[in-house]
C-alpha cells in the first residue's frame, strides 16, 4: 500500500510519496507517522529515496543504510546500479529482509533513488532503470503516472505537480492516502 512518484525537472530529482500501510492477508493498514520519501546526507551529496515494500524494509534503508562513496570518475547510473544496490543488497540479506527463490534473489521491495540529477529505480529483484523524466512505484502506480503525465506541458511547479498526481491517485485508488510528503535535491 504506497505510492512514490519521482520526477526529474532542469537536472533536480523530486520525490513524493504517501504515509498509507498494509500488511498481511487480512487487511490491516495504518497511515505511518512519516512519509515513505527521506533525505540520505552523504559525504558526496544528497540522494533521494522512495520505498515501497515491507515496512522492516524501510527501517532498514532509511535508518541503517551506510551509504558508500563513490569512486572518483565513476558515473552516477553506474555508482547507483553497482555501489548504492550492492550496499542495499547486503543490507537487506544482513535485516532479513532478502529471499530466494528458483536462485533469484528477492528483497523488501522496490526503491525510487535520485542522486546528482538521476533518478533510478531498484527492483525487487535488485535489477537497476533509469527514468529521464518520470518513475513511480506501489500498488496504484498506474494511476500515479498517467495523472502526473497530463500535467506535462503545465507551468505547474514540479512540488505540485507530484501532490495534485498523489491527490488524484488518492480519489481513484485506496492504497495511496495522505498525508502526503515531497522532497527534493539531488542536483546535477
Amino acid at each position: 500500500m504506497t505510492c512514490i512518484i519521482g520526477l526529474v525537472e532542469s537536472g533536480v530529482v523530486w520525490l513524493g510519496g504517501d504515509s498509507y500501510a498494509g500488511w498481511g492477508s487480512v487487511g490491516n493498514y495504518t497511515l505511518l507517522p512519516y512519509p515513505k520519501v527521506t533525505v540520505r546526507k552523504s559525504s558526496h551529496g544528497e540522494l533521494l529515496v522512495g520505498f515501497s515494500g515491507e515496512i522492516r524494509g524501510l527501517n532498514l534503508l532509511f535508518h541503517s543504510l551506510k551509504i558508500p562513496p563513490r569512486p572518483k570518475g565513476m558515473s552516477v547510473e553506474k555508482y547507483i546500479t553497482t555501489k548504492y544496490r550492492e550496499s542495499v543488497r547486503e543490507l537487506f540479506k544482513q535485516g532479513g529482509q532478502a529471499t530466494i527463490d528458483n536462485s533469484r534473489e528477492y528483497g523488501a521491495g522496490s526503491i525510487l533513488v535520485g542522486y546528482q540529477g538521476t533518478l533510478c529505480e531498484i527492483d525487487d529483484n535488485f535489477g537497476v532503470t533509469r527514468f529521464d523524466d518520470i518513475a513511480t512505484l506501489g500498488s496504484p502506480y498506474v494511476i500515479a503516472r498517467a495523472a502526473l503525465m497530463s500535467m506535462e506541458g503545465e507551468d505547474i511547479d514540479p512540488s505540485a505537480k507530484i501532490m495534485k498526481a498523489l491527490e488524484i491517485t488518492a480519489r481513484c485508488n485506496t492504497h495511496c492516502k495522505a498525508p502526503f510528503a515531497v522532497i527534493s535535491g539531488a542536483r546535477k
